[in-house]
């Protein structure tokens, strides 16, 4: 099933409810759920707001580059395969640093594209698979869009940039994790227009 329609999650509670053996007339733990409803039980409270609208603050946000004023941004996507040795390697770069490889390639995507851009202000938007309490039987996709900045400074190093990183991502996850629709909602006014063209998924 496309990720469209559901989640990672779904799929195990589809696999379950499929090759259970169902009471008579009973009901299939797994259902339909609204996105909607999981948006509202998930919505950030005060202390959150405070949290992003710090992150936020003087967030400029980030835009790509256009051929001509008429042009759209072009969608890009890539798919790398590894040999063995370089998988390995891979893994060895993200473990020593005590991260995780969705935060070592989020990270090394946003230097990239900061180079190019001139920039050392980086905003990426990621999907996120989130499931409130009560919500683990539902069938759907249950994820929001998030959007995560990356700054660094002139001097700083790699490594130091993903130590910081990772106590932000951690720190943003801790803090209701609002979707980029919830922050405007919010922080109406606070925001660029263009909060950001570029995306990352770790799959």
């Amino acid at each position: 099933l496309h990720h469209i329609l559901v989640d990672g999650t779904s799929v195990a509670i589809l696999v379950r409810d499929l090759f259970a053996t169902p009471e008579p007339d009973a009901v299939p733990a797994g259902r339909i759920g609204e996105h909607g409803m999981q948006d509202d039980r998930l919505a950030p409270d005060a202390d959150d707001l405070h949290f992003w609208r710090e992150y936020f603050s003087s967030c400029a946000g980030t835009r790509l580059p256009r051929r001509s004023t008429a042009s759209s941004v072009t969608t890009v996507e890539t798919a790398v395969v590894l040999a063995h040795d370089e998988a390995l390697a891979f893994q060895d770069a993200w473990r020593s640093q005590g991260v995780s490889p969705f935060q070592w390639l989020m990270s090394l995507l946003a230097v990239h594209l900061g180079f190019s851009l001139g920039q050392k202000d980086i905003v990426l938007m990621s999907p996120l698979e989130l499931r409130a309490a009560g919500m683990d039987h539902v069938v759907g996709l249950h994820s929001r869009t998030l959007a995560y900045r990356t700054r660094w400074g002139d001097d700083e190093t790699f490594a130091a940039l993903l130590s910081r990183q990772r106590k932000q991502i951690l720190s943003a996850w801790s803090h209701g994790s609002p979707s980029v629709h919830e922050l405007r909602r919010h922080l109406a006014g606070e925001l660029p227009p263009a909060l950001s063209e570029a995306g990352f998924t770790w799959h």
